[in-house]
C-alpha cells in the first residue's frame, strides 16, 4: 500500500469534492423526509487537532449533529483510519434509525449491547451489510476504499448511468468483483473518485476526516429537497 501522508490527504480532499454540487443545508435544522436531525451539540467543538485541517468544516457538521464523535477528550484524529463499526453507526444516524427496533446483534464478534448492534442490525437488514466469511462483521477494522464505496452505492439505491464494464483507473484489476460497479457509480455521483495518479487504490482505508467529508456531501445528496 503507498504511503500517502499530508499530500494524499489533500489530493482525496479534492477527488472526494470533485463535482459535487455546493451544500444547501440549513445550520439548524436540515430534514430527512418527516425527521429534523437538528444541531445536538451547539456551541464550539471541543477539538484541538481540527483547526487548520482540510476536513474541519464536515467535522464541525457531523460532530453538531451526532455523527461523529471524538477519539479522546479535545481529539477528533482526523488523520486516523475510520473504522467499519464508527462508520456504520454514522451512517444509520444519518438515515434517522431508530435502535429500539433493532434489538440484539446480527454478527457474532458484535455484542447485544454494544452501541453498534442496533446498526449493523439495521443495514443487515437492508442489505447494505452481509459480514466477513466467517459471519464476523469486524467493526473494529478500517474500512477500505472499495468497502466504503458499495456500502454507499448501497445506501443511496439508485440507478446509475449504465455500467459499460470500463475503470479508468491503472488499477482497476486490483478492485475486486463486487466492489466494481459500485466504485463507477460512486465516480460518477462525485462522491468518491482516483487519486491525481491515476489509480483508485481499493484496499486503501479512509480516514476520520475524510468519512466527515463524505458524511456532509452524502447528506446533500441523500436528501436533495432540502
Amino acid at each position: 500500500m503507498k504511503n500517502r501522508l499530508c499530500a494524499t490527504a489533500a489530493a482525496l480532499a479534492l477527488a472526494l469534492l470533485a463535482a459535487c454540487p455546493a451544500l444547501a443545508l440549513p445550520d439548524e435544522v436540515w430534514h430527512r423526509g418527516t425527521a429534523p436531525l437538528p444541531v445536538v451539540l451547539p456551541g464550539s467543538v471541543p477539538f484541538g487537532d481540527i483547526g487548520d485541517h482540510w476536513a474541519a468544516e464536515g467535522i464541525t457538521w457531523t460532530y453538531s449533529r451526532g455523527l461523529l464523535m471524538g477519539t479522546e477528550p479535545g481529539y477528533f484524529s482526523p488523520d486516523e483510519p475510520m473504522t467499519r463499526g464508527v462508520f456504520l453507526t454514522a451512517l444509520g444516524k444519518l438515515e434517522g434509525v431508530n435502535p429500539s427496533l433493532y434489538p440484539g446483534s446480527p454478527f457474532p464478534d458484535i455484542s447485544a449491547d454494544s452501541p453498534y448492534a442496533p446498526y449493523a442490525g439495521w443495514a443487515k437488514a437492508r442489505g447494505l451489510i452481509q459480514g466477513r466469511e466467517d459471519g464476523a462483521f469486524d467493526a473494529y477494522e478500517p474500512i477500505t476504499r472499495q468497502e466504503m464505496a458499495a456500502l454507499i452505492d448501497r445506501y443511496l439505491d439508485r440507478d446509475p448511468p449504465p455500467y459499460d464494464g470500463f475503470l479508468g483507473y491503472l488499477d482497476a484489476h486490483t478492485i475486486s468483483p463486487w466492489a466494481t460497479e459500485s466504485v463507477e457509480a460512486i465516480r460518477r455521483m462525485g462522491l468518491m473518485d482516483g487519486y491525481p495518479d491515476g489509480t483508485f487504490d481499493p484496499f486503501h482505508t479512509i480516514t476520520r476526516g475524510e468519512c466527515a467529508t463524505l458524511l456532509q456531501r452524502l447528506a446533500a445528496i441523500r436528501y436533495p429537497e432540502v
